[in-house]
C-alpha cells in the first residue's frame, strides 16, 4: 500500500494553483496531456481521491464505473502525469 502511494502522484486541489502558474507547454504530461485540464474531467470520486492522495478511494472510484469508462480515465490521467505507471 506504501508503494502505491508514492505512485499517486497528485496535482490536484492545492497544487492547481501552483500549476496554473506554470506554463501549459511545460506542465504538460508524459502522453503529452494537461493535468489540469484532466483533473476538469474526472468524476468528482476521482478528483476527491486524487486531492487525498487516497489509492483506497481511487479504487473504489473506479470500481463504480464501467471498465470502459475507468480506463479511459486512467488513461488520460497516466498522459497526463496525474498518475505513474
Amino acid at each position: 500500500a506504501q508503494r502505491e502511494q508514492e505512485e499517486l502522484e497528485v496535482t490536484a486541489g492545492e497544487g492547481n494553483r501552483e500549476l496554473s502558474d506554470i506554463p501549459r507547454e511545460e506542465r504538460m504530461g508524459p502522453g503529452g496531456l494537461d493535468p489540469l485540464e484532466v483533473i476538469e474531467t474526472l468524476p468528482q470520486s476521482m478528483v476527491k481521491a486524487f486531492e487525498s492522495r487516497d489509492v483506497e478511494q481511487l479504487k473504489q472510484a473506479l470500481m463504480q464505473m464501467e471498465p470502459e469508462e475507468a480506463q479511459r480515465h486512467m488513461d488520460r490521467c497516466v498522459a497526463s502525469g496525474l498518475w505513474v505507471a
